[in-house]
């Protein structure tokens, strides 16, 4: 099983790198890669003991990776987020220098959080790591919580993301090369306090059916994504992306519109809030929901008393907006949310969201009595007609607005297929 290959260890990296024979092991380093505290410390001195000359890893790590041109120790060998390899000195095979990212955060307390870029970067370092132990042909390897100390991860934060990046790493691995798979023997996850053990224990026992399942997990939950992704807006769209105060403002609301749709958001993080399987199973769910509940709403609408019609228009209309909401976000904020890779699958999506719209609009025409003569189906041609010849004033009102609707309906999918195919940043699931 994938979780076979994972062990989690209470302890000094170094004892453990020399107990177990461990052929890589990883420094969370800084990004000069010249030593520090923790676990960047303790290797340091490891290998200067091990070589008998106080520095001596410094010198050979600005061999390594500085060439002939002499630099300065603060000279930065590695930025957040990747992953450089030298030798381990006697020390094990190879030593895996990675940089995590620093907690953006506003404090370490639970409920804390970081942006959506931080999170990446952390899921990037592992995955950067993994990279070069299969490039370097190693199959063991000793891994730290990185980002958990001096860089103020909350230890929690911190754990899972380690935990769902390497599983997730071996679930793809295991799917695409089955024979790389099964030859390395043991990822150690080594964590030096015995409380925080504990705490990433209990992760796995969370994830472990999951991911032997061959399903990939989950980096953020519903909750977290949603603060993720403010913290991002907020903190970077104006320094780094350069982007107007409107544009930053219309992205917030945007992300806050997750809590004013407070039904698909609850029924998220009930349902869905583990793997990309389960997400992925709950958006498809959703969008087909959202087409039959309107079309039952007009089927039954001759048995409806006005009473209650009012009601089921509202919440046909609550729906429409949640799902022109949705457009708009995937035109706005592609960039920090990632579309699925799989074109066919959102082309479905957006078409099943079409669907619903004019579904919506034909329980309108119905319950309205645009038509005063007309019956269900007669709605729903005209719905998906977008017919003028609509009877009477509110009909007409009714046709404008839905033409409008589709319009841009139509610009938010093509913007976002060209931005899309552009950048090429997809998930993998």
């Amino acid at each position: 099983m994938t979780t076979d290959k994972i062990e989690i260890v209470h302890g000094d990296i170094v004892d453990i790198v020399k107990t177990h024979g461990v052929e890589v092991v990883v420094n969370a380093a800084k990004r000069t890669l010249m030593g520090g505290s923790g676990v960047d410390g303790s290797i340091h001195n490891a290998i200067d003991k091990l070589n008998q000359k106080e520095g001596f890893f410094k010198e050979k790590i600005k061999e390594a990776l500085d060439g002939t041109e002499v630099k300065k120790d603060d000279n930065i060998r590695c930025n957040y987020g990747n992953a450089v390899v030298t030798s381990g000195y006697g020390l094990a095979k190879y030593v895996i220098h990675a940089v995590g990212p620093k907690w953006d955060g506003n404090d370490k307390e639970i409920g804390g959080s970081c942006s959506k870029s931080c999170i990446d970067k952390l899921k990037h370092c592992y995955n950067a790591i993994l990279d070069c132990m299969l490039q370097y042909g190693c199959n063991s390897i000793a891994i730290p919580v990185i980002s958990s100390g001096s860089y103020r991860f909350p230890f929690a934060t911190a754990a899972k993301v380690q935990f769902a990046a390497i599983c997730n790493f071996l679930t793809r691995l295991k799917k695409i090369d089955l024979e790389r798979f099964e030859m390395i023997n043991k990822i150690y996850i080594v964590v030096f306090d015995k409380e925080d053990t504990k705490c990433i224990q209990t992760i796995r026992h969370q994830y472990v059916n999951s991911v032997n399942s061959g399903k990939q997990l989950l980096y953020l939950t519903t909750e977290e994504s949603y603060r993720a992704y403010l913290k991002e807006v907020q903190f970077y769209d104006s320094e780094r992306r350069n982007y107007f105060a409107t544009v930053k403002y219309l992205r917030l609301l945007l992300i806050r519109s997750e809590k004013v749709f407070i039904i698909s958001f609850l029924l998220r993080k009930i349902l869905a809030d583990k793997t990309w399987e389960g997400r992925r199973t709950f958006i498809e769910i959703e969008a087909l929901s959202k087409c039959l509940i309107p079309l039952i709403f007009l089927l039954a609408s001759p048995y409806i008393t006005p009473n209650i019609g009012y009601v089921l228009m509202a919440f046909s209309v609550y729906l429409m907006l949640e799902t022109l909401v949705y457009a708009a976000k995937l035109l706005f904020l592609s960039d920090i949310q990632n579309p699925s890779a799989n074109g066919i699958r959102s082309i479905l999506l957006l078409f099943a969201n079409y669907l619903e719209i004019n579904i919506s609009f034909a329980f309108l025409y119905k319950f309205y009595k645009c038509f005063p003569n007309g019956g269900r189906i007669d709605s729903l041609y005209a719905a998906f007609e977008h017919s003028s010849q609509v009877p009477n004033q509110l009909g007409k009102i009714f046709v404008c607005f839905q033409n409008v609707i589709t319009l841009y309906f139509i610009g938010v999918v093509f913007t976002y297929f060209v931005n899309s195919f552009q950048s090429k940043k997809f998930n993998t699931l």
